[in-house]
């Protein structure tokens, strides 16, 4: 078998790609595999590499895609002999859809679907976090208000209005939201920020929170993480705050604090719930390092991307 498709049956926009779906299951040497709850994805990814598939396709979301992903750790020089790691493909069917965002894959699922046959393989970055157990990332690890909007977005929220129902949990969540007390201690102690903050995001990718630009400029290849770090203010400069993290101009806001690193440890009164790629992981202290040229993914060529990597369909 040279691919294997995995697909999330319940991922918003499933259903409605059916055809498309059985018309790629139906290519030569290509089969599709159903999760059927979660952790599903982790399991069919992970027996994948010990059969030594080529390429595996992510049908689904970004949530999907993280069980993929942790599937077939570990990376690089931590592999443990169990067979070369498959390259992945995104067909974005969920509800945010960030990863692909990230990665420049388009979010229309039959563009996206050329790109697995006439796009280029990349190698990219990954995050890892360490805590209670050790989880990885493809785009970002969101702790604070993302994590609790992760945590409490309910499920027909998010098939009625799609990524959209994430800003509006956000801003329903600013009420409630606890102001977290953070140190983050980057690269072993080269630098340290202590802060009061409404949320921290470890971005390996530029999107979060259903096409929020959380880290504008942000690049998966680039060996680095982008630590970002919301810091509470006057409540009267709470709506120009929101607005400009919404819009990708946060950047250069004296309330909003940005280092690149390979590591960040952080700790956080009270507890910080944390989110990798949409994944709530729980409240708890936890260390993110970067593992590069971990993962070979499929986007599109690059004479069909800006110079940020987001396709020009976009």
């Amino acid at each position: 078998m040279r691919r294997l498709v995995i697909l999330n049956p319940t991922a918003r926009r499933a259903s409605r790609h059916r055809g498309l779906l059985e018309e790629l299951a139906a290519e030569p040497e290509t089969e599709l595999r159903e999760t059927t709850g979660p952790g599903d994805a982790s399991t069919l990814a992970r027996r994948a590499r010990a059969e030594g598939v080529a390429e595996l396709v992510s049908a689904g979301g970004d949530g999907t895609l993280n069980e993929v992903v942790n599937g077939l750790a570990p990376f690089g020089r931590e592999r443990d002999g169990t067979g070369s790691v498959p390259a992945v493909g995104l067909l974005p069917l969920g509800t945010g859809n960030d990863t692909a965002r990230s990665l420049g894959v388009p979010l229309d699922p039959e563009a996206a679907r050329e790109v697995l046959d006439e796009g280029s393989t990349r190698t990219v970055d990954v995050g890892r976090v360490r805590g209670s157990r050790e989880r990885h990332f493809v785009n970002s690890a969101v702790a604070g208000v993302g994590g609790l909007v992760e945590r409490r977005l309910p499920a027909g929220l998010k098939r009625w209005l799609g990524s959209y129902s994430y800003r509006v949990a956000a801003v329903a969540a600013l009420r409630h939201i606890p102001r977290y007390r953070i140190t983050a201690e980057c690269d072993e102690g080269r630098e340290t920020l202590r802060s009061v903050a409404y949320s921290v995001i470890v971005a390996n990718g530029s999107h979060a929170g259903g096409g929020v630009p959380v880290a504008p400029g942000a690049r998966v290849d680039d060996g680095l993480l982008d630590l970002v770090v919301v810091e509470c203010g006057p409540a009267r400069k709470m709506p120009g705050l929101v607005w400009s993290v919404l819009r990708g101009e946060h950047p250069g806001r004296d309330d909003v604090r940005r280092v690149r690193v390979e590591s960040v440890s952080i700790r956080a009164r009270p507890p910080i719930w944390v989110s990798l790629d949409g994944e709530v992981l729980g409240d708890e202290a936890f260390r993110a390092d970067v593992v590069p040229d971990a993962l070979r993914v499929l986007t599109p060529r690059v004479d069909e991307r800006n110079g940020d990597g987001r396709n020009r369909e976009e």
